[in-house]
């Protein structure tokens, strides 16, 4: 027998199937971002107290998670933690590879924070213990930070800056002492800028004189270019006086001679 569906029932049923699918891709991505369908290795690790750890907590390497907290027993006055580390991450632990708690802040869910060891080392079994060190107390912290003597050198400079401030009201201190020899500058200063003025006139009154001295120079030399020159011209009529001279003083004794014989 044939079933036959209706044009309804079959708008229903891919209408279902479109809801199942919808549903697992959601299923999916969701996994995949939880790593829900990746492979885990298990370790465990041992600690003197829980510090308030919680089932689900991150266990991290470099800040990075890479596991979960799967889940925490007390073994006699131990606590045991029992962790999943994703198998990609599983060359990392190797056997000199530790374990703390640590937060983010003081207020913080802790997480299991890894400590890599030698990556040459030998890559840890797993079900094998991964060695501990005990979480840093707030004491730990403040010796690490050296906040004592943070605190000491910041009182320090709080009386330093307290001195200073009754030096500085000190009216015999350097502070008044410096002021008033800028008001001493300033005086000073604004005399020689009341000066100025009178300065520039004298200034530029002195150059107007320059300036004429400098075209009556100009002038006289002038007729001293004009005076040589004349001289010039002298010399040259004195020169051809002087040969004239000269040439008369050749022909004289012939003259002479000829009057004797005409005697």
């Amino acid at each position: 027998m044939e079933l036959v569906y209706s044009r309804r029932e079959k708008i229903v049923g891919v209408f279902v199937l479109s809801v199942f699918a919808l549903l697992f891709a959601t299923v999916v991505m969701l996994g995949r971002g939880k790593d829900w369908f990746k492979s885990y290795v298990t370790y465990y690790t041992v600690f003197d107290e829980s510090y308030n750890l919680q089932e689900n907590a991150d266990v991290k390497l470099h800040k990075a998670t890479i596991g979960k907290v799967s889940k925490i027993d007390l073994t006699g006055d131990k606590v045991r933690v029992t962790l999943k580390i994703l198998e990609d991450y599983q060359s990392r632990i190797t056997k000199d590879t530790a374990v703390t708690v640590k937060s983010p802040t003081f207020i913080g869910d802790e997480y299991v924070s890894v400590i890599p060891g030698d990556p040459n080392a030998p890559v840890l079994a797993e079900e094998s213990e991964i060695k501990s060190i005990p979480k840093k107390s707030i004491e730990d912290l403040l010796a690490e930070f050296q906040v004592e003597k943070t605190a000491k050198r910041l009182s320090a400079a709080v009386r330093n800056i307290a001195d200073v401030t009754e030096a500085l009201k000190d009216p015999e201190g350097p502070l008044f002492a410096s002021l008033n020899e800028l008001q001493t500058m300033l005086t000073n200063l604004a005399k020689a800028t009341s000066k100025t003025p009178l300065t520039v006139d004298y200034v530029n009154s002195n150059l107007v004189t320059i300036n004429k001295i400098g075209n009556e120079l100009y002038f006289n030399l002038s007729n001293i270019r004009d005076l040589l020159k004349g001289v010039e011209i002298g010399l040259e009529h004195l020169k051809s006086s002087l040969a004239n001279v000269d040439n008369a003083s050749h022909d004289l004794p012939k003259i002479i001679h000829s009057t004797d014989m005409q005697g």
